[in-house]
């Protein structure tokens, strides 16, 4: 009788036994302190929303985003965690570039100031850094057979 794998044990899958504790542990944390800084940034706005004016993005609008994003980043944290599927490399680096994308978005819309876009080639440089670091721990945590252990298999 053959014995289905479970689903953090199949091929490609994020891992932690994949290929060693550090990139797993390494995307975990990136993961949780994303979504952390992102609920405590949402959480903070909220509160200080109505005594600010923000323009031409509101307060309150922003906070939600922050706060959705951080539950976004948390949910994949605990996804990673309990081991994702085969594909689940890309489902992280997508949630990161889309992230990065709407990020971007804001700040070309609601940045005013000539100081403020100043700033846009060092944030350039973070985005840039952030989706390597996502792209290279993803990868490295994601376990894949190569073809010997395929041909010893059978």
């Amino acid at each position: 009788m053959k014995v289905s794998p479970k689903p953090a044990q199949r091929e490609g899958a994020l891992d932690p036994a994949a290929r060693g504790l550090l990139p797993w542990a390494l995307l975990l944390v990136l993961l949780v302190l994303v979504g952390g800084g992102n609920v405590i940034r949402g959480v903070t706005g909220w509160i200080a929303s109505s005594s600010l004016a923000v323009n031409p993005i509101p307060l309150p609008v922003l906070s939600t985003f922050y706060l959705v994003w951080g539950g976004v980043f948390l949910a994949l944290g605990i996804a990673v965690y309990r081991g994702m599927g085969r594909h689940g490399h890309r489902v992280v680096v997508a949630v990161a570039v889309a992230y990065q994308t709407l990020v971007w978005i804001i700040r070309v819309v609601g940045e005013r100031s000539s100081y403020a876009r100043s700033l846009w080639l060092r944030e350039l440089l973070f985005t840039g850094l952030f989706l390597l670091t996502v792209v290279l721990l993803a990868r490295a945590a994601t376990r894949r057979t190569g073809r010997g252990d395929r041909e010893s298999q059978h």
